[in-house]
């Protein structure tokens, strides 16, 4: 009777939880985030590219909506939309448009994946229209902040009928007709289903004159909505606000598995990326010419008001209390507490920007050469606890241990973020076989590192 009533009970659980969005550690969702990309220069000069792509490994065309979010404020550089055929992959780059160090990113693609607008060799300039004029914001107007940022694609419906035909690759083996598709009206309503997921996708940061390279998978969200939320690239809708989200959550921490009811949707977003704490490492020897970067990325930083839960902090900017260890367990002192006051932040450990970005907090102390750290998100600067993510009543937890099932709101604490630890090597000292003799040759090399994280979820008081 016991494990009759156990059964039902988890049953129930999960019987409406269906829709309920959730981050996925296998990298594979109905939306994906490409924690950083930047064109900025760094070492002696040498410019950064970001190559991406997605995969759609399923037997349905899909409509992609893609944004290229600028990274101080999170505000559209580029909004364009994708159509996938079955099985298909497309890929790109956000390049400089020029060598002068304020020009705008571009991006480019060779792929013929039906895009609206077309991408193209040539491509499409990084534009200011989202934070200049009547859209102006407190963080600058200047083509400089096209330079870096993140990432996000969101499958908006999965396309059948003639609008599916026409972003397949039968017979030809290229896109049927992709004018039909960016024609006013090209996809049809009746063409139109709901998203079914499955994407995945990975990004490189490749500096190419210095010889560094950075790879890492793009994070998914699963089960984002269960409803088609099409719209053509002219409408900044969808995004992670859409009506269309579901507000609900899946989120596992402290042994219990939540399912966490809101009233919006963006929360349940933001609320399947809460981390309480963020562990990494850091490299800074100098044998080695080593440098270091965590980045952090708040993909809805956005949506909520500046200084207000759950990013209090002075100015925009929210503390990161961080703990360095060295190799020995011996702890680091810092001086100045690291902040982070950007959409995407860079906390960089060598004084010097290994991106160089321009949304960065520099570490100037002198500390061990090497070790790691933790990041503690749920404090600010003043030790007190910051305000949390609250769901709302009859949420519930199942404990997966005992398989007790507790209804309550539910506090998530921390705060919303994303992000990877890079490093570099520089080895100057290489010889390199020239014909018949030898020279001096290149030996720099990059590598990154997802962060890990520590979740905490709590009965509200």
């Amino acid at each position: 009777m016991k494990n009759t009533i156990l059964g039902a009970a988890v049953a129930g659980l999960f019987a409406t939880g269906a829709g309920a969005v959730e981050w996925n550690p296998d990298g594979v969702g109905q939306a994906l985030i490409y924690p950083y990309y930047t064109v900025q220069k760094s070492d002696g000069g040498n410019s950064w590219n970001t190559y991406l792509s997605v995969v759609n490994p399923t037997a349905d065309a899909k409509a992609l909506r893609v944004h290229v979010r600028e990274g101080r404020n999170g505000r559209a550089a580029l909004d364009f939309n994708l159509y996938l055929a079955p099985n298909d992959v497309w890929t790109g780059a956000i390049i400089p448009s020029t060598t002068a160090p304020d020009s705008p990113a571009l991006l480019i693609s060779a792929d013929i994946s039906c895009t609206d607008p077309f991408i193209g060799l040539k491509g499409v300039v990084l534009s200011t229209a989202d934070f200049t004029g009547s859209r102006a914001d407190a963080y600058g107007a200047g083509l400089d902040r096209t330079r870096e940022g993140y990432v996000e694609m969101l499958e908006m419906a999965t396309l059948t009928g003639t609008t599916g035909a026409n972003v397949d690759f039968k017979p030809y083996w290229v896109p049927a007709n992709c004018a039909a598709v960016r024609a006013p009206g090209g996809v049809a309503s009746a063409d139109v289903r709901a998203p079914s997921g499955g994407l995945s996708g990975t990004e490189t940061l490749i500096n190419v004159n210095s010889g560094m390279d950075m790879g890492m998978n793009a994070e998914a969200l699963a089960n984002l909505s269960q409803q088609a939320f099409f719209r053509p690239p002219s409408d900044p809708y969808p995004d992670f606000d859409a009506a269309e989200v579901d507000p609900v959550t899946h989120v596992e921490a402290n042994g219990r598995h939540y399912r966490l009811l809101w009233s919006r949707g963006v929360d349940a977003v933001s609320a399947s990326l809460m981390r309480q704490e963020i562990d990494n490492e850091y490299v800074l020897d100098a044998t080695t010419q080593s440098s270091s970067a965590w980045i952090l990325t708040f993909p809805t930083r956005r949506f909520y008001a500046t200084n207000a839960a759950p990013f209090e902090g002075a100015n925009g900017c929210v503390d990161v209390p961080l703990v360095p260890y060295d190799r020995e367990s011996r702890v680091q002192a810092l001086g100045a507490r690291p902040t982070a006051c950007y959409a995407a932040s860079d906390l960089d450990w060598s004084g010097a920007s290994l991106f160089g970005s321009a949304s960065n907090f520099a570490i100037t102390q002198a500390i061990a050469s090497a070790g790691w750290a933790r990041a503690s998100l749920d404090r600010r600067a003043d030790g007190a606890s910051r305000s949390n993510l609250r769901s709302l009543p009859g949420s519930t937890a199942w404990d997966l241990a005992t398989g007790a099932v507790t209804t309550a709101a539910f506090d998530v604490h921390g705060l919303p973020v994303l992000g990877f630890a890079a490093r570099s090597f520089k080895n100057g000292t290489l010889q390199c076989k020239w014909g018949s003799g030898t020279q001096a040759c290149q030996g720099n090399y990059g590598g990154n590192f997802m962060h890990r994280y520590k979740r905490s979820v709590t009965p509200a008081q």
